[in-house]
């Protein structure tokens, strides 16, 4: 009787260890789980956080952009007046073709000039023969004129220039006008 009862304790300590084996690997699988999950989210805050930065990182580049080129506009409309001297005194130089080095200096000088903004972005538009455009040209004055479309660029007064597409200072035109 004693081998029977000896042998039922054994079963039943075999059975209460499984027991406790069984909850301690729940236990354990409850708490991988867990740190799993809190891996999961930790990732997730991660990979947040960085594609906000970079978020950040773009926008602050583009406002850096933004600010050199509201400071490039600002100089190059300062210089504009510069160069509309050079460009009447080389129209002077030019109608007394004149051979004289301090005036053919000046010459050079606006074309080192008219070089370094056409580098940097600036074109000069066009506007003698062209249609009338508020975009770009500043009207001072219409004009009839017989050989000319109504609403055309007659003479241009001042030159108009662009900076990467956008308008940098309107042309001062004289536009013909339909006859009456």
């Amino acid at each position: 009787m004693e081998s029977k009862k000896a042998e039922i304790e054994a079963s039943a300590q075999q059975k209460a260890g499984e027991s406790k084996g069984a909850k301690q690997r729940r236990s354990y699988k409850r708490e991988l789980e867990a740190a799993l999950a809190e891996n999961e989210m930790l990732r997730e805050m991660l990979l947040r956080t960085a594609a906000d930065f970079d978020n950040y990182r773009r926008r602050v580049q583009q406002e850096k952009s933004e600010i050199a080129e509201t400071a490039n506009v600002a100089l190059l409309r300062k210089l504009l007046p510069l160069i509309d001297d050079l460009n009447r005194t080389a129209d002077a130089v030019e109608a007394k073709k004149s051979e004289d080095p301090l005036l053919q200096s000046i010459l050079l000088i606006r074309k080192n000039a008219l070089k370094i903004l056409q580098e940097a972005g600036v074109r000069e538009m066009a506007a003698k023969g062209m249609p009338f455009d508020p975009e770009k040209h500043e009207a001072l004055m219409t004009v009839e004129a017989k050989d000319l479309p109504p609403h055309t660029v007659v003479e241009e007064h001042q030159k108009g220039y662009e900076y990467k597409d956008r308008v940098l200072r309107h042309a001062k035109v004289i536009v013909s006008k339909e006859k009456e």
